[in-house]
């Protein structure tokens, strides 16, 4: 809810300032602004990023950096810009170049603002570039360990887990790891870490029941697989590992 409402906030600040660059937002009994060929520019930037917003809706279209880097430029050029007409219609030059900057900076009430918000870009640009950081190190694991690099392996794994520790791919990897260089107390470990870290979740549980099942552990198969199968009742694998699972064994001859 929190994030929301920022979000949403930062949404209303940034539609006023493109509306006043736009002069979309203008003072009341102000005339209409002179349609030239900047205002006809600044409206076309605004389309773009409000095409960019809409279709994010229903496709990932902000995950692709094709689309989202310009989209980002067009939103920045708006919200920089400032009003683009005068109370009487006329053209506002923008502040550009070092002359901008300059004057910017004398303001200190705007240079601490930018600051701060220099400082909080850096540090969420960090905390998104960390799961990517940590993708790339399972990776690494995974191939030192095909490589039959098991030590490399396990230390590319285990940095892969404290980079992104909120996640559980990381502790997948390092469970494949363990159980491949033969330690299956710590693969086991790995698994309940993930299970503990997202118990509403039914992939470790699964993941976990599977190892159960490798290890020859009915019973402790049967236990993470009912939470499971609570969690996600149409998940096939799952049912096809319980029915399995459960089933009697046959009688020695």
């Amino acid at each position: 809810a929190a994030g929301g409402g920022i979000a949403l906030a930062l949404l209303l600040a940034w539609g006023w300032s493109a509306g006043r660059a736009t002069a979309l937002v203008r003072r009341r009994g102000a005339p209409r602004p002179v349609v030239d060929a900047e205002l006809v520019g600044l409206r076309t930037l605004l389309a773009v990023v409000v095409v960019f917003g809409v279709h994010s809706f229903v496709d990932w279209t902000w995950f692709v950096p094709g689309t989202t880097v310009p989209a980002l430029l067009c939103a920045g050029w708006l919200a920089g810009r400032g009003p683009s007409r005068g109370p009487h219609g006329e053209l506002l030059l923008a502040h550009a170049g070092l002359g901008g900057l300059r004057a910017g900076l004398r303001h200190r009430g705007r240079a601490l603002l930018a600051a701060g918000l220099l400082v909080v870009v850096a540090a969420a640009a960090w905390a998104t570039y960390q799961p990517l950081r940590a993708v790339n190190r399972g990776d690494q694991a995974l191939a030192a360990l095909e490589a039959r690099q098991p030590d490399q392996a396990l230390r590319f794994a285990q940095e892969a887990a404290d980079i992104d520790p909120l996640s559980i791919e990381p502790l997948f990897d390092l469970a494949a790891v363990e159980q491949q260089a033969g330690r299956p107390d710590r693969a086991l470990a790995a698994y309940e870490r993930a299970v503990r870290l997202q118990p509403q979740n039914p992939s470790p549980w699964l993941r976990l029941a599977t190892f159960q099942v490798q290890q020859g552990n009915r019973r402790g198969a049967l236990a993470a697989l009912r939470p499971a199968l609570y969690l996600d009742p149409r998940s096939t694998e799952a049912a096809r590992l319980f029915l399995e699972t459960g089933r009697p064994a046959a009688p020695a001859p």
